[in-house]
């Protein structure tokens, strides 16, 4: 049996007067650190009108996924990356894949 793809949904919204462009950009810079961790398939980062972002991480297993997160912190970049965001705001949840895209 295999083991199943976990997902990893994280929202938040950005500190009062950090410009989402250059949040955009410390995101940016966290890109391989996160992408160099086991277990990592891909991620993409979204934000609503509301100002509601969405980084939503595959990878390869749930233990992938809290090992990386747990591991935050050594992350190149990630500092920069989460002095952004309202901490207050973050939802941080996992669930697991049953149908991804299709090639």
């Amino acid at each position: 049996m295999t083991t199943p793809t976990a997902i990893e949904i994280v929202t938040y919204r950005l500190k009062p007067g950090v410009d989402p462009a250059q949040h955009l950009q410390h995101a940016m810079g966290t890109r391989d650190g996160v992408a160099a961790r086991a277990g990592f398939r891909r991620r993409q980062l979204s934000c609503d009108d509301t100002g509601l972002w969405t980084d939503h991480i595959e990878w390869a297993s749930l233990a992938d996924a809290r090992a990386a997160a747990q591991s935050l912190g050594d992350i190149p970049g990630f500092a920069a990356f989460g002095a952004d965001i309202d901490d207050a705001s973050v939802d941080m949840r996992h669930a697991t894949l049953h149908m991804g895209a299709e090639a």
